[in-house]
């Protein structure tokens, strides 16, 4: 009687090392990233002041075009709310752009200190995920504040901290991504930023879903930014009940984002280690 052969381990899922390897590497990507935030206004005339001010400045320029010109208003709010609801949308948003624009030339960056051993591949995608939601945590603390003054806020400020874990998430899985793909094709900067600027404009940041033409109303079901800016309006303004469908669609979308990274970065690593 021959013995059976024995059965290969199987490969965990890269997502599921990576996490492992997260939690070895805690405090050091909390200390790089702290360190990372400080040295990026060290010099400035604001400093610190300048995290809050751009949500703000663009929120303006908004509230100009939308209320003033095109005579924008929501259907159960006035000005303030309708600044509420962009401020929402842009936050969040302007978070994911940093964490693209950030991450396809990250490695490049430094390469030296990966090469050397003092930085593992893995963290630079978290620390540049960690470091836009330091920024996030400033625009959803003036949210709040905003929020509360307009009387807005609701129990519903409680599903806050788990949209932020989805979004950090969902966050991490693209610099992963763009780590992995801007390392290989030099491109992906521009087409990235690209995209991801006229998705600023046709997404519901400035303007309801329910302002879309019938017909095309479903051009918001199909764009992930609707969900996440959908997730924090929900918890950071909302009286009622919350939208959970809208927050679960998130969330299946930010995890399918992370590991598809996890995968993408698992197997292309040798090639993008060489081609950095």
């Amino acid at each position: 009687m021959t013995s059976a052969l024995p059965l290969k381990p199987r490969r965990r899922l890269a997502a599921v090392d990576l996490l492992g390897h997260y939690w070895v590497l805690r405090a050091r990507l909390v200390s790089a990233t702290v360190h990372e935030f400080r040295q990026r206004y060290r010099g400035s005339l604001l400093g610190l002041t300048w995290v809050a001010l751009l949500p703000l400045l663009f929120v303006g320029v908004y509230a100009f075009v939308y209320l003033a010109v095109f005579r924008v208003t929501l259907p159960d709010g006035g000005p303030p709310d309708y600044a509420l609801y962009v401020l929402a949308g842009l936050a969040p948003y302007f978070a994911t752009m940093e964490v693209v624009g950030q991450s396809a030339g990250a490695l490049r960056s430094n390469l030296a200190m990966v090469r050397n051993g003092m930085l593992p591949l893995e963290a630079i995608p978290a620390r540049i995920a960690l470091v836009a939601l330091t920024g996030e945590l400033a625009a959803m603390a003036l949210l709040l504040v905003l929020s509360a003054w307009t009387g807005r806020l609701s129990v519903n400020v409680l599903l806050l901290p788990v949209v932020l874990g989805v979004h950090l998430v969902l966050n991490l899985g693209l610099a992963l991504i763009m780590v992995a793909v801007g390392a290989l094709v030099r491109d992906v900067t521009y087409v990235a930023n690209l995209l991801l600027m006229l998705l600023l404009f046709v997404s519901p940041i400035a303007f309801t879903e329910t302002m879309l033409p019938r017909g095309l109303r479903f051009l918001a079901d199909l764009n992930p930014v609707y969900y996440m800016a959908r997730s924090f309006r929900e918890a950071v303004f909302r009286v009622g009940t919350p939208d959970w469908a809208a927050l679960a669609i998130f969330a299946l979308i930010a995890a399918a984002t992370f590991v598809f990274g996890a995968a993408v970065l698992r197997r292309y690593r040798t090639h993008v280690m060489d081609n950095a």
